[in-house]
């Protein structure tokens, strides 16, 4: 196993990558980021995970996470995405009952786009969805964007990059240039390459113990 593990670390430095080491932004607390530098993915610290914590609340993908974590100076954001049933994708880690108690019926598998955008989180933070996210991005053009989408299988992969990549040239073909989608096997980089050559992805295959940016 200790044979294995050096091994991967070897192809990494080979291959010129580089560890994805940056601390987590899980909470809501008065944490400032603006020293950490903004000129680029590399220069940042810390992520904001889930767009950040937001009045100690954490995981909430919301509106108000993002301009909170932005305005303490975060640069570079992680932002989940599920599909709705009407095939758009919003800003969501899971269904859990906690954030949106009147869309959890049947685990969430019925909620349109319209049905979730008109849900409060927590009853009072706004929910944001990929053409919101977008929209952001060209408002505030010095964030980079990590996004987990949470497909399971090659034809959810293809189905949500295609959209997801078209949407984004409908914006603006340039933001393409801050979107860092995370990678979770072989076969999905592979499939995501495909659909667009990403410049930078972040890489969670289950052999390396940290994630890793890839240039």
């Amino acid at each position: 196993m200790k044979k294995t593990t050096r091994l991967s670390l070897l192809i990494v430095i080979s291959a010129g990558l580089i560890w994805c080491s940056w601390g987590l932004v899980w909470s809501g607390r008065e944490q400032s980021a603006s020293t950490f530098g903004t000129s680029g993915w590399e220069d940042n610290k810390f992520i904001a995970h889930a767009l950040g914590g937001v009045e100690s609340a954490s995981h909430t993908n919301s509106y108000e996470a993002f301009i909170t974590n932005y305005n303490r100076g975060y640069r570079l954001f992680e932002v989940d995405l599920v599909e709705t049933t009407d095939g758009e994708l919003v800003a969501r880690h899971d269904w859990s009952h906690k954030l949106q108690p009147d869309l959890t019926a049947d685990g969430g598998r019925n909620v349109t786009k319209l049905q979730f955008a008109n849900s409060l989180i927590m009853g009072r933070f706004h929910p944001l969805a990929l053409p919101d996210i977008l929209q952001l991005m060209q408002e505030y053009q010095d964030f980079d964007l990590i996004m987990d989408t949470k497909a399971d299988s090659k034809e959810q992969i293809q189905q949500q990059f295609t959209h997801l990549v078209n949407e984004a040239r409908r914006t603006d073909p340039a933001l393409l240039n801050r979107i860092i989608p995370e990678i979770f096997s072989p076969e999905m980089y592979d499939t995501v390459m495909r659909i667009y050559p990403f410049r930078t992805k972040c890489i969670h295959f289950t052999k390396l113990a940290h994630p890793l940016i890839v240039l």
